[in-house]
């Protein structure tokens, strides 16, 4: 319990380096989040007739959760590419045209749908390459043996406690 607390406060702080393990288990604990505060994002659908959170207090709450799981998530994302010995500058480089891409999106007025396929298409061609390799990087790819500018490496702690065993 004092590892998954650990990984949690962590990846709030954002510091440090974080395995493979860890991001998956960050992501299952992303999902488990999801599942918990369902009950929330229906109630919102329920007052409002729609998936945009309101001024209530369920919508109140449902913006804080969103914004403190995405936080969660940057973290460990940022985390791993620590762990690959990269900064912070690499999650704007791999995610943000995805990012902008949606914004650009969201932005297009109502009786311009017309425009959403153009729009797709070219950022897409940009956005996806990237988000594609960002993901691949995050978490699939070992990360640089021994300590780093970012701290310790993660995996030197498991080894040691095994040789120990």
């Amino acid at each position: 319990m004092n590892k998954l607390r650990g990984l949690i406060v962590e990846n709030f702080r954002g510091r440090g380096r974080l395995s493979r393990k860890g991001v998956w288990l960050s992501l299952g604990l992303f999902y488990l989040f999801g599942f918990i505060t369902f009950p929330l994002q229906f109630a919102v659908v329920m007052q409002t007739g729609r998936t945009t959170p309101n001024l209530s207090v369920s919508g109140v709450l449902l913006v804080l959760a969103i914004i403190a799981i995405a936080w969660f998530m940057l973290g460990a994302f940022l985390r791993r590419l620590h762990d690959r010995g990269k900064d912070a500058r690499w999650m704007l480089l791999l995610f943000g045209p995805h990012a902008a891409l949606v914004a650009v999106l969201k932005a297009i007025p109502a009786g311009h749908e017309d425009l959403i396929p153009w729009v797709m298409g070219g950022g897409m061609a940009v956005s996806a390459p990237l988000f594609f390799w960002g993901m691949i990087e995050i978490m699939t790819i070992a990360g640089r043996p021994g300590d780093n500018r970012f701290g310790p490496d993660p995996l030197a702690a498991v080894e040691a406690a095994q040789e120990a065993a």
